[in-house]
């Protein structure tokens, strides 16, 4: 089991782990820039990144939201795959080669002068693999691989969706995360 401390440092599995971070305030910025700030950003060598959501801008009028639209304020796994980190799945969820599925994303956006470096996103890797849409038992996941040019519509029925996490359990990119993390947990 991993342990996370904060002693006099920042400890993970009682070895001591700095955290870099930056703020980005994706409001503040043009959403086609966002993808060089993410990848600038990881090229400074940062490992956290950070932003804050202006409520006023997201409730225009007090007290009144729109849950209906199942959409993020900001696409998350669409700037973590155009940033290089990983791809998206045809389970609908973010997939890095080191962790499959078992993560959380965090986004951080800013308009500072940093110079752009290009590169190639990391294009998804599910291949012929259906385990996600077999596994469903709902059968929202549409078996479908994701691109900039493809609505969220078009992989996977949200309002559908119970969130049972299987697709993630059952990913073989999770599963070769577990099992490579499991051999060391054994006793």
């Amino acid at each position: 089991m991993k342990t996370f401390q904060i002693k006099e440092e920042f400890m993970l599995d009682d070895k001591p782990v700095k955290i870099i971070s930056g703020a980005i305030h994706y409001f503040r910025i043009p959403q086609s820039q966002w993808e060089d700030s993410l990848y600038n950003l990881k090229a400074l060598g940062a490992n956290t990144v950070e932003t804050y959501i202006p409520w006023n801008i997201h409730e225009p009028e007090e007290g009144v939201f729109n849950f209906e639209t199942k959409e993020s304020v900001l696409p998350h796994k669409t700037v973590a795959q155009l940033s290089g980190l990983g791809w998206i799945g045809k389970n609908n969820l973010f997939i890095t080669p080191e962790y499959g599925a078992a993560q959380c994303l965090g986004t951080v956006l800013t308009d500072a002068p940093l110079e752009t470096v290009p590169y190639a996103p990391i294009s998804p890797k599910c291949g012929n693999c259906n385990i996600c849409r077999d596994i469903c038992e709902r059968k929202v996941l549409k078996g479908t691989t994701w691109n900039t040019a493809i609505s969220r519509d078009d992989i996977i029925d949200v309002y559908g969706c119970s969130t049972c996490l299987k697709c993630l359990v059952h990913c073989p990119w999770t599963q070769k995360y577990v099992n490579f993390k499991s051999r060391f947990l054994q006793p």
